[in-house]
């Protein structure tokens, strides 16, 4: 039997200036906006995965899909600062990945940080095509998909821990077990620290797999100035396919190495 291909992506983070953008998107300020360094190598990896993927029964764009307004920077690292604008750039990103499906296309809110206005994330939704929520909205929270009898629980947020990532998705697969769900399949975005594993199964299928997927955006000035400073550093960006045929489902990485960057130094002081 062909295995049946789920293909996740996320963390884009249209609109900011550490994320994809697409080089003929015109920003709401006029003008072309001319990707920086790190920008083309994103957008050249961008193109060359959506060449390489083979064809998606479905695709799943989990979340953090634009950057939204930055409040806590006052938009400093934004290139876009409208979000309807950012949305209608990441319909424009999206197109390549959108022409290697053949099936159905659903779109996950992010955190209310980056989605906090709805409209952006309903606009994208609807234009795409995406099945719609149990209240008609294109756009969901929280996704229960059931492929060939295997069970998915799809969401974008999940704990962000340095260490110990697997804690993190174990607690994920805990929690659907306490609310009587069983997942087979547990998908988490949001640390854009790629990761997965198996567990004991849920279920009839002998092992659960648990999947943090990769982000698409490089790594922010948060990242060095947050709670613990140059140690959240990014070492994969990218996506992942989920493969469910016969026997245990399966993941297949489409990962490429965060690019190098400028190492603080000690400061010699007389």
């Amino acid at each position: 039997m062909r295995p049946f291909r789920i293909g996740v992506i996320a963390d884009i983070h249209v609109g900011s200036m550490f994320g994809v953008w697409h080089p003929d998107a015109i920003p709401s300020y006029g003008g072309k906006y001319t990707l920086h360094i790190g920008q083309r190598y994103l957008w050249d990896n961008w193109l060359r995965i959506a060449r390489e993927i083979p064809t998606l029964d479905m695709l799943v764009w989990n979340g953090d899909l634009i950057d939204g307004k930055q409040p806590r920077d006052s938009g400093r690292f934004l290139l876009e600062p409208e979000i309807i604008r950012q949305a209608e750039a990441f319909l424009m990103v999206a197109e390549p990945f959108q022409r290697r499906l053949r099936g159905r296309t659903y779109v996950l809110r992010g955190t209310r940080y980056h989605d906090e206005e709805d409209i952006a994330v309903e606009t994208i939704g609807r234009e795409l095509g995406a099945i719609c929520d149990h209240y008609g909205r294109h756009s969901w929270d929280w996704l229960l998909l059931d492929v060939r009898g295997v069970k998915l629980d799809i969401a974008h947020a999940q704990s962000v821990m340095l260490r110990y990532v697997t804690t993190a998705l174990e607690r994920e697969g805990q929690f659907s077990d306490m609310a009587g769900l069983h997942a087979d399949v547990i998908v988490r975005s949001h640390s854009h620290r790629p990761h997965w594993h198996y567990l004991e199964g849920a279920n009839e299928l002998p092992l659960r797999l648990e999947i943090s997927t990769p982000a698409w955006q490089l790594a922010t000035s948060y990242v060095l100035r947050g709670k613990a400073p140059n140690r959240a550093v990014l070492r994969n960006l990218g996506m992942v396919i989920i493969e469910i045929g016969e026997g245990v489902p399966m993941v297949r990485p489409f990962l490429f190495p965060h690019p190098p960057f400028r190492r603080e130094e000690y400061q010699e002081v007389a």
